[in-house]
């Protein structure tokens, strides 16, 4: 299997724009999976944050990097689904300071943008971002992504 591998979301919905970067597999340690929603676009976090819930995930969303690294101080998720476009620090610079920080640089990074996957993948994959989703694409291609990832 090559390091990049796309994703389709379902039949339903073919050509989902979802494509997996890396070969890093994470294995839950806590009854639910843990999902932490960064987004600086508030309305934004907050309904992904509970679509993902009703999904079964126990999910945390916060509204910047720098709240993000703040969350991760205490509370340890399976997966980040990040946005890109935040103010500083945006979602490059907050996987580099994710994947710089012993305790939590192993867990998985998903890109979640407006942004096309080329414009994204050469710094996201040197940022340490191991997936993309495109924003407005069908919840079940973020889905699939984070199933992917999950062992």
């Amino acid at each position: 299997m090559s390091a990049r591998q796309r994703i389709f979301a379902s039949q339903a919905h073919p050509g989902g724009n979802c494509e997996l970067w890396s070969h890093r597999q994470v294995t839950p340690h806590h009854l639910r999976k843990r999902i932490l929603v960064v987004d600086d676009y508030a309305p934004a976090a907050e309904a992904l944050a509970i679509a993902l819930g009703f999904e079964g995930y126990d999910v945390h969303f916060v509204f910047g990097g720098s709240q993000a690294l703040d969350m991760l101080k205490s509370w340890t998720p399976d997966v980040i689904v990040l946005d890109i476009d935040m103010p500083a620090p945006n979602g490059f610079q907050t996987a580099d300071s994710i994947r710089h920080t012993p305790k939590i640089h192993d867990m998985a990074i998903i890109a979640f943008t407006g942004q096309p996957a080329d414009l994204v993948e050469e710094k996201g994959t040197g940022s340490g971002i191991d997936a993309y989703c495109r924003k407005g694409e069908p919840l079940t291609c973020l889905l699939s992504t984070i199933e992917n990832i999950l062992a």
